[in-house]
């Protein structure tokens, strides 16, 4: 699954800065979701290398404590 296929590059780009604001350290996951509108359906087979590369461009997640 591709980064790209996360909801729209506005809500990605909401879900980042909200990850960062709150210092969540979105490289380190546990649990990826996608996002569709006000649902989040879990994606557990998110490609976490991509992840990595793409500096996590648009995700909710947990973070890895």
């Amino acid at each position: 699954m591709s980064l790209n296929s996360i909801g729209s590059l506005s809500n990605r780009k909401k879900i980042i800065n909200t990850l960062k604001a709150a210092d969540i350290d979105f490289r380190n996951l546990v649990s990826v979701y996608q996002v569709h509108g006000n649902r989040v359906v879990d994606t557990a087979d998110f490609d976490v290398s991509a992840l990595e590369k793409e500096k996590a461009d648009g995700i909710v997640t947990n973070s890895c404590g």
